[in-house]
């Protein structure tokens, strides 16, 4: 396992361990190859400015057997904040494995898919996405490969068009189960979803509340 480290207190010129953490997200990223099966590890603190926000990754997990986790401090602890003017993930290719564990998303804005946007195999636990808006729908917005979203809380997410807290079509093992969404804010009449929209080959949704 590859560890790599990131602080608000960090630098990008450090060598991303623990004790000389990253400062950005985007600089962990990009240390980081498609056969590691790596943890970045996000400290307490607020994340914000271009390079953690707006990001990419693009990595070949499926065809090297690598996969990156994201492990925040907790949902309450570690905070990504677009502040109203971009991206969390811009774009997640169809084969990277991503995990994103214990982590707030707040302030995220885009068209679609404001938190994030892509077609990778991504599992959600324990995070926080609060505050955020799409001006079409979705702040999550993923197509053609799985969805897994564990013991997570959407809140207060916005979108005119409908859909939210996620949007995701053609998915294969969709898996919701015990997370909370709440308030989730469309204006469009014919809107097909105020919360969640799912299309998928396999899709579990249990133990969840809206509200």
């Amino acid at each position: 396992q590859k560890s790599v480290y990131i602080s608000p207190t960090g630098d990008d010129s450090g060598s991303g361990s623990e004790e000389s953490p990253f400062a950005s997200l985007d600089k962990a990223i990009s240390s980081i190859n498609a056969s590691d099966n790596a943890v970045i590890y996000v400290s307490e603190g607020v994340f914000t400015g271009e390079k953690n926000t707006d990001l990419t990754i693009n990595l070949a997990h499926t065809n090297y057997g690598g996969s990156l986790t994201i492990q925040g401090a907790g949902k309450d602890k570690s905070v990504f904040d677009a502040n109203d003017v971009a991206q969390i993930f811009k774009s997640v290719s169809a084969d990277t494995v991503l995990i994103l564990k214990d982590l707030k998303f707040t302030h995220a804005k885009a068209a679609s898919g404001s938190v994030l946007n892509g077609k990778c195999d991504l599992t959600v636990d324990n995070c926080l996405f609060e505050d955020n808006a799409a001006t079409n729908y979705g702040i999550l917005v993923l197509s053609s490969n799985n969805l897994k979203i564990y013991n997570s809380v959407f809140a207060n997410n916005n979108a005119p068009n409908g859909d939210c807290d996620f949007y995701v079509s053609s998915g294969k093992d969709i898996q919701i189960i015990n997370s909370t969404f709440i308030n989730a804010s469309s204006t469009y009449n014919y809107a097909d979803a105020s919360s969640v929209a799912v299309t998928g080959s396999q899709v579990l949704i249990l133990n969840n509340s809206f509200y």
